[in-house]
C-alpha cells in the first residue's frame, strides 16, 4: 500500500485529486478492488468490466479534484 500512498500522494501535490488522508484512502482502494472476490455471490451476475468500470467511477469521482458526475454503465 506504500505504493499506491505514494502514487496518490504526488497526484494531490499535483493538485489532480483533492487533499485526502492517503494513507486512508489507499487502505480504502485496496479492499475496495478485493471486495468482489469477498461478495462473489452477490456482484458475480455482472460482467468484471462492469465491477471494474463502476468501481473506477466511484473512485475517480471521490477523488479528483473537479469530477463530473460519472455517466450510468
Amino acid at each position: 500500500m506504500g505504493r499506491c500512498k505514494g502514487n496518490l500522494d504526488k497526484e494531490v501535490e499535483q493538485k489532480v485529486f483533492r487533499p485526502m488522508n492517503t494513507e486512508l484512502m489507499a487502505n480504502y482502494l485496496y479492499f475496495l478492488c478485493n471486495v468482489w472476490s469477498l461478495r462473489h455471490w452477490s456482484i458475480g451476475k455482472f460482467p468484471k468490466s462492469e465491477i471494474w468500470t463502476s468501481l473506477k467511477a466511484l473512485v475517480m469521482d471521490g477523488v479528483l479534484v473537479r469530477a463530473a458526475p460519472s455517466k450510468k454503465s
